[in-house]
Parts: structure tokens; sequence; C-alpha cells
């Protein structure tokens, strides 16, 4: 029986037949073994190309090793191309890249407004996504469907320039706005977007790239319903406000526009903000507790339909501006009890 493995394992060489090279492939080039290393000329017999033969070989040194040939490529190859070996000119052998799979993480982790009912004449949406996205995909995964399944005819502002933080993390979704304003074109001819009474869902369908090229982990669906329009000016006096310690609180008339007022609703001490009861308390949580804060609010604050301070969003085209505009602020002294 042992002469019968003898003679299979020296068949090759009875027959004449030479085993094929064994190739290595790692981050520094390419390893061959098992060729007859002649003494001279050795440094041609190695040839490297991506792809196919026919595209230029690789620039880098042929180096002889106690067991071969080994290609040290003069700049680094990603791992994931294919590469094609060529033998003194003759036998070509292909070496698979290893394209390993990266698993999509990427989510929506919130949106703004998250109340489940906001005034028909929202102005705009937040999405919060977990890492940076790709510019240029949104309006091609976006939807708004109506009670029925239907899509809303371009509901939002389309502008080429989507509107992202600089950390391509949160998309504001404008609403047209020329939808929202009575007595404009638009709203004449197309209607309004949302309608007062009706339930919406906002779809982000799971095709969407982020900043790697990968699709999202999930799509995401935002179900909310439509009330009355909200015209009215921000009031800051009908606001409520209480100091307990080193926590400042503060209770709105109705939800505002979360990234403006993080922005724009400052307190001369050191500390962290944030937004409660569907964007409509402010906490201020202060480093060290005083007797007295001053909190200034700016007047280019917004509730969800874009109204600020003194100045309703749906204001008449026709008044007449009678001053220069500046910058208006109301301040607040908040003492504890």
């Amino acid at each position: 029986m042992q002469s019968w493995w003898l003679i299979l394992a020296a068949a090759p060489l009875l027959l004449g037949v030479e085993p094929p090279p064994v190739f290595t492939r790692d981050a520094e080039g390419v390893g061959v073994t098992g060729i007859p290393v002649p003494r001279a000329g050795w440094e041609t017999l190695l040839r490297v190309s991506v792809g196919s033969r026919e595209n230029p070989p690789l620039l880098g040194n042929v180096e002889k090793t106690t067991t071969g040939l080994r290609f040290r490529p003069r700049f680094p190859v990603a791992e994931e191309l294919d590469l094609v070996v060529v033998l003194a000119g003759k036998q070509e052998y292909r070496l698979r890249g290893t394209r390993s799979v990266v698993l999509p993480t990427t989510r929506v982790a919130a949106i703004y407004p998250s109340a489940k009912s906001v005034p028909a004449n929202l102005l705009k949406f937040y999405l919060h996504f977990d890492a940076p996205m790709a510019r240029g995909e949104a309006w091609r995964h976006l939807r708004l469907l109506d009670e029925r399944g239907e899509a809303v005819d371009l509901p939002f502002l389309e502008i080429d320039q989507e509107l992202w933080d600089p950390e391509m993390k949160r998309l504001t979704l404008l609403f047209d706005p020329g939808r929202i304003k009575r007595g404009v074109l638009p709203r004449e001819q197309g209607g309004t977007a949302l309608e007062e009474g009706k339930r919406y869902t906002l779809l982000v369908d799971a095709g969407w790239k982020d900043s790697q090229g990968r699709p999202l982990a999930a799509g995401f669906r935002h179900e909310f319903r439509a009330g009355p329009e909200e015209r009215r000016g921000l009031s800051v006096s009908q606001w409520s406000a209480t100091v307990s310690g080193s926590e400042l609180r503060i209770r709105f008339d109705r939800p505002l526009d979360r990234a403006l007022a993080l922005r724009l609703i400052t307190v001369d001490a050191e500390g962290e903000a944030h937004l409660e009861d569907e964007q409509q308390t402010w906490v201020f949580v202060a480093k060290e507790a005083r007797p007295e804060y001053r909190v200034t609010v700016d007047h280019r604050l917004e509730d969800l339909a874009g109204n600020r301070p003194g100045r309703p969003f749906d204001v008449d085209v026709f008044d007449r501006i009678t001053k220069v505009p500046v910058a208006e602020t109301t301040v607040l002294t908040l003492r504890a009890r």
C-alpha cells in the first residue's frame, strides 16, 4: 500500500508535470514559490497588474527570496482589488481581492418636531442621523404620504443645495413657504401641502446612502396629524419660568423650533440646555447654582410655523417697512424662590 502512495506522490515528476506555483498576498505585496529562479534575469520574471494583464504593470521592485520571488509595490494596493500576476511573460494567474462585508449601521436617530400633532402650516422638519450622510441623496429617498397612502405632490422646497448641518448629520426639510403663506400664487394654485384634520406619514427608505456609501440599516417612518394652523406671533410674556437650584425651566405657550430654541435662548451662566415635552419646555442646568439668572431671548426665535416674537410668519405682504430692522431681544431675569 505504501508503494502506491510513493508512486502517486512522484507522479508529477515521472510524467514531467510541474506543480503550479504558490502565491501569497499581504499588505507588503505578492510572493511566489514553487518556480525555478535563474541566477540572472529573475528581476523581469514577475509582473503584477490590477484587474487585467492589459493594464499597465504596478510600479515596484521584484526581490529574490530563499523560496522564490516577491513583488513589493511602490504604493499600497487596496486589498479588495483583483490582481493579475504574469510569470515570464506567459503564464497568467489571478489573485482575487478580499471583499469584506460591511453591514450598514447608520439610522435615523430622531425627528423634530416629534409631536404626533403639528400645525397644518408647519414650516420644517429636522431629520437627525447617528452618522454623517451623503449629499445629493435626499429627494430620491423621502416621501410624504397622505392618509390614503398616496404621495403628496412636492411638499418640500427641493433645492439642489440640501440644508445639512456642518457634520452632515441633520437635514432640514423645509415645506414650500409659497404653499403656507396666504394670498400668494403657489398656495392659490396648488393648495397647501398639509390639510387640517388629516393624517400623514413621512417615509425614509433604507436605500439612502451615508457618507461611506452604505445604505441605512433600516427605513424610517413618522406618522402625524395636521392640526389647526398657527398664525399668531410669539409672546414671551405668556411663558412661565421657574428656578430650582441650578435648574431653570421655561414653559412656552406652544412648541418651538428645537434647533432655534437651543441656539437663540441663552443664559449668563455655564451649563447645558435641552427641550422636553415635545419641544414645549426649555430646561437649562447650570454648572453652579446661583440666586439669579439672566435669560436672553433672541427675536429670531420661531415656533413650528415660523412665527416670531411679535411677528407672525404670515404677515401682509403689502405692509410698509417703516424702520430699519435691528436685532431685537427680550431679557428675562429669573430668581430662585
